[in-house]
């Protein structure tokens, strides 16, 4: 699948206010990424292992693919015939969507950890390559997604940039591990880290280089709790990118330090992430793995593991989790044994695993002494020992299980409508050779009217449709507006706090250490202070000032936005699902009672065909979002709107009224809403009426191609150019054909669990 660029409505609302006298806000733009299939007809699922889920995935490509080849020799016969193709064009070019997309479906396993948790390392052992570098610092400050590359291809690194259509090479080969490194301290040094929009890694993972199914499979990295608490980066637009990429992942891996999984910085991770987030928990409890890392470091007078875990456990049920799945593992064990095994250990490789894991596998020989094996001997039980295959097969399994599986239900399904409209419309043809012509004419005529007053009640569902789009804009805004009220009044509350602290003249009270605008106080000192007001001595004192004001303020407005977007998105994806079912079902009475008129004009019982909008293909609230906001930005090329410098007007007054800055932050609020808001309303608008062009052209396709198809035989039939025994012998064969096809998409069902 090709990649996303990162984000969406937060593009609107990670804005820096300048309150210098005629202030405006200046974008910072963040961007999400991903995709998660929904599916919405599943009924029982069968419980599948990877390996059984790749023997499906490989019956349903094999059946796919000679379906498609079935469908264009009746193209290329129609061809030769010197007669349209438009009759099953449509079927046609399905066929090898779904094909494209049952082999491109990408599967996604966000990473995430504190600092020195081993969260690199882990990384590492799963590729199966020592690419990724780890220091006692962390060194995630951008979104990093390793993408599986076919083995034997050069590896590459790429970073994408704000505003570029093009990816920028960093590294490829064995240059990577440095100059990703290199990269990440030179992020940090400029602080530069929001004009980033994410890396990607290209490299071969080992973990499912097997597997054929999953050459979509990606790991994401993502920046940690201890990003979040710097003061050097944006702390929210960090966060945010972690609960953008936990919305999209099939897999969420938290990794925790054996030795410090209780510190506090991982009870806050799970509390930001999870207790504070119920929409999160909600839908995705299912997904997430806890890895207790570096249990190797165990000592000897240390608890039992198994106390251990179960205290963990505990702990996770404590925040709403009820039954968390807990691994433990050495990940520094797997990557050198894995390493060993595979021939690419270096030097210091060995070194380090002789040091540190060698003597646990030492053998007593027959004279007593104890022998330590070669590294080489020692290796595949030494990976086994280090946890992580086994937490690999699980990753794996759940992905097949889920994802996988559910990818499997929504191909398969298209198959099936597809061959049923393929039946419907050879049906129909060999009806059409067998009564008499005039008894044909009019079935058409009574089929073609019948057609008409189907359009006339698509049009009544259309508006009763757009009703609820209205209805669905009205309740996201009303969480828009919730979202401005708390921020402004949060900001109100800080302020005056602020402004009573300064007119005590108590810089060191508890409230004052607490308080967002705590760096301001000593920044202050020294500045005459009455009531509301500040003076300074300087334009460039007050421009400081003003700037030390957006970074406290700022942050609190989007740290409200952050858990009103999250909650739009999650929202939007899971009622949009709704929306679409709803048309599905509207227009589907009219195509069963279309269907029941032509069985009724030519004598046959037609099995109807379902209208399903696709999920596969549906990219999630966050793409239609960013796809809006690009256009926005480029409607108003003529001023960069992530520029800060194209709001910022000169300062003429060298005093700050702080009830001016209140009322100027509110302004702000209420432009950021505004257009918050005429954001949703497009993007809701043109995904449901993306919605209801899919189904109403599925059912248009339907009656038009049996128009057509029986328009022509009429002709033929009319003009004697074809002998109608040939005709209906030549369709039955491939009316026989297609039921072979039938059989394998219901084996297909059978196996999948599918009603």
């Amino acid at each position: 699948m090709t990649p996303l660029s990162p984000n969406l409505l937060a593009g609107f609302a990670d804005e820096t206010v300048n309150v210098k006298n005629n202030p405006d806000f200046s974008r910072t733009v963040n961007r999400s990424v991903s995709y998660s299939l929904k599916p919405h007809f599943l009924t029982t699922m069968t419980p599948l292992s990877s390996e059984r889920f790749q023997e499906l995935h490989t019956r349903l490509s094999h059946l796919g693919t000679h379906f498609l080849h079935y469908v264009q020799e009746l193209r290329s016969g129609q061809i030769q015939e010197g007669r349209s193709t438009q009759s099953i064009d449509q079927i046609n070019n399905n066929l090898e969507n779904l094909l494209e997309a049952l082999d491109r479906q990408t599967y996604q396993v966000a990473v995430i950890a504190a600092m020195n948790a081993g969260k690199s390392t882990l990384l590492n052992v799963i590729i199966g390559a020592d690419v990724l570098a780890s220091e006692s610092k962390a060194c995630t400050v951008c979104r990093t997604e390793i993408r599986h590359l076919t083995p034997g291809k050069t590896p590459y690194l790429l970073e994408y940039r704000a505003n570029q259509s093009e990816p920028v090479l960093i590294a490829e080969g064995d240059g990577i591990r440095q100059a990703f490194l290199q990269r990440t301290h030179e992020i940090r040094k400029t602080n530069t880290v929001e004009e980033i929009e994410y890396f990607e890694l290209h490299h071969p993972i080992v973990a499912i280089q097997d597997l054929k199914v999953l050459s979509g499979f990606t790991l994401i990295d993502t920046p940690g709790p201890n990003e979040w608490q710097t003061d050097q980066f944006n702390t929210v637009h960090l966060r945010q990118i972690a609960l953008e990429v936990l919305r999209s992942c099939q897999i969420i891996l938290f990794v925790l330090d054996y030795t410090s999984f209780q510190d506090s910085v991982n009870q806050d991770l799970l509390s930001d992430l999870i207790e504070k987030r119920q929409g999160f928990l909600n839908q995705d409890r299912d997904k997430i793995y806890f890895l207790l890392n570096k249990v190797d470091l165990r000592e000897e007078n240390d608890r039992p593991l198994d106390v251990v875990v179960a205290e963990l456990k505990e702990t996770l049920q404590g925040f709403g989790i009820p039954n968390p799945k807990v691994y433990t593992s050495s990940a520094r064990q797997g990557l050198l044994a894995r390493l060993i095994e595979q021939g690419q250990a270096k030097d210091d490789h060995l070194k380090d695993f002789k040091r540190f894991f060698s003597a646990q596998y030492a053998e007593e020989n027959e004279d007593g002494d104890l022998v330590i094996p070669s590294p080489k001997k020692i290796a595949p039980r030494a990976l086994q020992d280090s946890g992580i295959p086994e937490i690999e097969e699980s990753i794996i399994g759940t992905i097949a299980q889920n994802a996988g599986v559910a990818l499997l239900h929504d191909i398969l399904g298209q198959f099936s409508i597809a061959a049923n409209e393929m039946e419907i419309l050879l049906q129909t043809s060999i009806q059409g050779w067998n009564i008499a012509v005039e008894e044909l004419e009019e079935g058409l005529q009574e089929y073609a009217a019948g057609a008409d007053r189907a359009r006339m009640r698509l049009d009544e569902i259309k508006k009763n449709i757009i009703t609820q789009q209205n209805q669905l804009t009205q309740t996201f805004n009303t969480e828009v507006n919730q979202f401005a009220q708390q921020a402004t009044q949060k900001i109100s509350q800080e302020i005056d706090a602020f402004v009573n602290q300064l007119n005590a003249q108590d810089r060191s009270s508890h409230a004052a250490r607490q308080s967002p605008f705590q760096s301001l106080f000593d920044f202050l000192s020294g500045n005459t202070f009455s009531g509301h007001n500040i003076e300074f001595d300087s334009k460039e004192q007050a421009e400081r000032a003003y700037d030390q004001i957006n970074k406290c303020c700022t942050p609190i407005i989007q740290e409200f936005w952050l858990t009103t977007q999250d909650k739009l998105v999650r929202d939007g994806n899971s009622i949009r699902g709704q929306v679409a079912r709803e048309i599905e079902q509207e227009i589907q009475v009219l195509s069963d009672e279309l269907t029941i008129l032509l069985g009724e004009c030519l004598e046959i019982d037609f099995k109807p065909t379902p209208i399903k909008i696709p999920d596969y293909n549906f990219p999630g609230i966050d793409q239609r979002v960013e796809e809006q906001r690009k256009q926005v930005q480029r409607q108003r090329a003529d001023k960069c709107c992530t520029s800060p410098e194209s709001y910022t007007i000169e300062v003429f007054s060298y005093v700050i009224n702080f009830q001016d800055v209140k009322r100027e932050f509110e302004k702000a609020i209420k432009r950021q809403k505004l257009t918050i808001e005429k954001l949703i309303e497009k993007v809701v608008a043109d995904q449901i009426h993306t919605d209801l062009d899919k189904a109403q052209q599925q059912f248009e396709d339907s009656f038009e191609r049996v128009e057509r198809e029986l328009q022509h035989i009429i002709q033929k039939r009319s003009d004697r150019s074809m002998e109608v025994d040939q005709a209906i012998v030549s369709l039955k064969e491939k009316l026989a054909i297609l039921q072979q096809y039938y059989q394998e998409i219901d084996r297909i069902k059978a196996d999948l669990g599918m009603s």
